[in-house]
């Protein structure tokens, strides 16, 4: 992994930036899951936060950050490792979790359950407003055809833009 520049891999970088967004995170989470799922590839190959930290050039600490926020979604899994020797704070390992099935099905059942909430909060409104106004049942209505009818589409749209 030492090897791996990720300013010479600056699409990738993108890509993963871009998931990290879909998902709820913020972008500078990219960089970390590129060299992480980078690592994956490679047998055995598992990276520190301090290698972290200098691949991204980020502060320990916002790594450490990132790092808390992909284990608590299941991608990231750290491990203490065992051939470190001496005193003081444990060194830990991180690797993208072998139970975690895939980065972009999680993009996708993410953006479902975006569209089910609005498609909730659209019914919830229409139930306030029965007693209200025809024109606020009318933008509901368009609301929730727009909602209804974007998932399709969205998910043309995004596996034809993943696949460029």
């Amino acid at each position: 992994m030492s090897n791996f520049d990720l300013r010479a891999h600056s699409q990738l970088v993108r890509f993963f930036e871009k998931q990290a967004e879909w998902i709820g995170l913020a972008k500078n989470a990219g960089p970390i899951l590129a060299a992480l799922y980078v690592a994956k590839y490679e047998p055995g190959e598992k990276i520190s936060l301090e290698d972290l930290s200098d691949l991204t050039r980020y502060s320990r600490s916002n790594v450490s950050l990132i790092l808390t926020q992909l284990e608590a979604l299941g991608i990231v899994y750290g491990e203490i490792d065992h051939s470190q020797t001496g005193r003081g704070r444990r060194r830990i390992l991180y690797e993208i979790d072998e139970r975690f099935t895939s980065l972009i099905s999680l993009v996708v059942k993410t953006t479902i359950l975006r569209l089910k909430e609005t498609l909730s909060d659209i019914e919830s409104l229409r139930k306030m407003e029965e007693h209200g106004l025809k024109r606020i049942n009318e933008m509901l209505d368009d609301f929730q055809n727009e909602a209804e009818a974007s998932l399709p589409s969205f998910l043309q749209s995004k596996l034809h833009e993943t696949r460029l």
